[in-house]
């Protein structure tokens, strides 16, 4: 059964879509299916650009009461900063490791920690050494 696109149930689906609802709720709201939505976004131009539009202000409507959240939820504030700074507020991670290893290939196992990677990395080095020098 092929759904009919009108007027009404495009309303339907923009309103829902700036409420900051999903594309899947949306649909519902309007009675169709999501596939169906899809669909019709993929079909319309004007209709894709208008659900792009309503998309923003939703995420609007959704960041204004992330922000209003995060006044009494440091969960929220640090992942309103993460997100507005990440450059100052993202984790780092700041692994070193100076093996200097030459003519050869370093593996270091997702499983090992930092201190045994970089005492396996000092043998490597040695070993290498050792085996250029006879």
């Amino acid at each position: 059964m092929r759904t009919i696109r009108t007027q009404k149930k495009r309303g339907q689906v923009l309103k829902a879509l700036g409420q900051g609802l999903s594309a899947a709720a949306a649909a519902k709201a309007a009675g169709i299916g999501r596939t169906a939505l899809y669909a019709w976004r993929k079909d319309d131009e004007a209709f894709c650009e208008e659900w792009d539009d309503a998309v923003e202000s939703g995420t609007d409507l959704l960041e204004d009461l992330a922000l209003e959240r995060a006044k009494t939820s440091d969960t929220m504030l640090i992942f309103l900063l993460n997100g507005r700074r990440p450059e100052k507020y993202r984790k780092r991670l700041d692994h070193r490791v100076d093996a200097n290893v030459t003519g050869g290939v370093l593996v270091a196992p997702t499983t090992t920690d930092m201190e045994t990677w970089q005492a396996q990395a000092q043998q490597q080095q040695q070993e290498a050494k050792s085996t250029s020098q006879t």
